[in-house]
C-alpha cells in the first residue's frame, strides 16, 4: 500500500481571482478619493470666489456710503469716481489685452493705486451690461453688476449702494 500525502497548494486560477478581486477594491477606493478631491476643488474655488466678491463689495459699499460723486463725473461702465473728505477715489477695471478677464483697481488722488482683485473679473459676461450702472446717481443710487469667473467656475452678484447726499 502506498502512502501518497495530500499537499495543498494554489492554483493560478485562485491566484488569478484574488488578484482580479484585490484590483476591483482598489479601483473602488480610488474612484471614491477622486470624487471627492473633485467636489473638494469645485468648493474650494466657489468659495474663494465668493470670498473675493464680498470683499470688493464692502470695499466699494463703505467708499460710495461715505462719499459723494465726483465734481468730474462719477464715470460709470467700468469705472466709479468717489469724493470723500478732499481725497478722490476711483475704482476702475483693468483688462489685459491678452485675456478676456480683467481686475479692480481702486486708486486714491491720482497716486496711490492697489488692485483689489487678480484677474477674476470676466469681462466677456458683460454683454449688455456694466460693472458700475449708473442710471440712478441723481437718486444718489450706484449699482454694481460683479461677475467673476475662476477656472470653470463663475459667480454673478449684484449690489445697489447710496451715495452720501
Amino acid at each position: 500500500m502506498q502512502n501518497f500525502h495530500k499537499e495543498e497548494a494554489v492554483t493560478l486560477i485562485e491566484l488569478l481571482i484574488v488578484i482580479a478581486i484585490i484590483g476591483v477594491v482598489f479601483t473602488a477606493i480610488y474612484n471614491t478619493h477622486l470624487t471627492g478631491w473633485r467636489v473638494w476643488s469645485f468648493s474650494q474655488d466657489r468659495v474663494e470666489l465668493q470670498q473675493a466678491a464680498r470683499l470688493i463689495m464692502m470695499q466699494i459699499g463703505r467708499d460710495a456710503r461715505r462719499a459723494k460723486p465726483a465734481e468730474n463725473g462719477i464715470g460709470g461702465g467700468f469705472q466709479l469716481n468717489l469724493v470723500y473728505e478732499g481725497q478722490e477715489i476711483q475704482y476702475k477695471v483693468i483688462k489685459d489685452d491678452d485675456s478676456s478677464l480683467g481686475k479692480l483697481t481702486r486708486t486714491i488722488n491720482d497716486e496711490t493705486s492697489r488692485s483689489l482683485t487678480a484677474e477674476i473679473i470676466d469681462m466677456d459676461a458683460y454683454n449688455d451690461s456694466q460693472f458700475f450702472d449708473i442710471d440712478k446717481i441723481d437718486e444718489g443710487l450706484v449699482v454694481i453688476n460683479l461677475k467673476l469667473k475662476q477656472g470653470n467656475q463663475k459667480y454673478e452678484l449684484q449690489n445697489t449702494v447710496y451715495l452720501r447726499n
